[in-house]
């Protein structure tokens, strides 16, 4: 019964993290990988820009960690319950 669930388990976060790197990619996250190694290095600090959809992405990752937390605890609980 746990075997099937681990492999659900497993499936879902390959799901998700595949989800995410395709979206870094389709936004341009990678596009100038050598200018981001040297921003540690940049004296100049960027004006930041105020956040379009911060709180949808907020809800989203919260939602995220609360779906994996209780999960998580089924697991564990199930795991009690059977032996």
């Amino acid at each position: 019964m746990f075997v099937r669930f681990w492999i659900l388990w497993a499936v879902a976060g390959l799901t998700i993290a595949t989800w995410l790197f395709r979206w870094a990619v389709v936004t341009g996250q990678f596009d100038e990988p050598r200018r981001a190694a040297l921003l540690p290095l940049d004296d100049v600090k960027p004006r930041p820009q105020p956040p379009q959809s911060g709180r949808f992405h907020l809800l989203v990752l919260v939602g995220l960690a609360v779906v994996g937390v209780l999960l998580t605890s089924l697991t564990v609980i199930l795991a009690l319950l059977s032996g």
